[in-house]
């Protein structure tokens, strides 16, 4: 009896874990399996919703531009892998929920921003001033572009 019981735990627990992400999954997949359609509204509605995820880690930019100024370059790095962290998933769901036509430029726009803050964290552990300060300010620039994606 005890056997069959840990078999339908686990049976019951599969069932639930693969109906979670099938639900989940569809949250992505559905703007994109619009994009083509007429009702393009749907579409920018939901990547507005990401750029409004995407605006308070743009708000934080000043406590980097902060560190990069003081040369905390421990700092620098946690706040890339910290709060920053955020952006990878959140920039690949903007650019999901975009019309088709517009992913390609969109990754590309996604892909400067995460080139200049990996430029910048590695500058940040080579404690280079110079370099760190320029990739902040290319990463601000990118950061803004990003946000005008949708």
């Amino acid at each position: 009896m005890s056997l069959k019981f840990k078999q339908f735990c686990k049976s019951l627990l599969a069932v639930v874990f693969a109906t979670a992400l099938i639900l989940t999954s569809f949250t992505t997949l559905v703007p994109t399996a619009l994009a083509g359609t007429a009702d393009t509204g749907i579409v920018v509605a939901q990547a507005a919703k990401y750029t409004e995820g995407l605006q308070p880690l743009r708000s934080r930019m000043s406590e980097l531009e902060g560190y990069v100024a003081e040369g905390d370059w421990n700092n620098v790095r946690a706040f890339i892998r910290g709060p920053l962290g955020e952006l990878g998933p959140l920039s690949r769901r903007l650019n999901d929920s975009l019309p088709a036509a517009a992913q390609k430029s969109a990754r590309r726009v996604i892909n400067g921003l995460t080139d200049h803050l990996n430029k910048l964290d590695a500058a940040a552990a080579k404690g280079n001033t110079s370099t760190a300060t320029k990739e902040f300010e290319g990463a601000l620039s990118a950061f803004d572009a990003v946000l005008g994606l949708s």
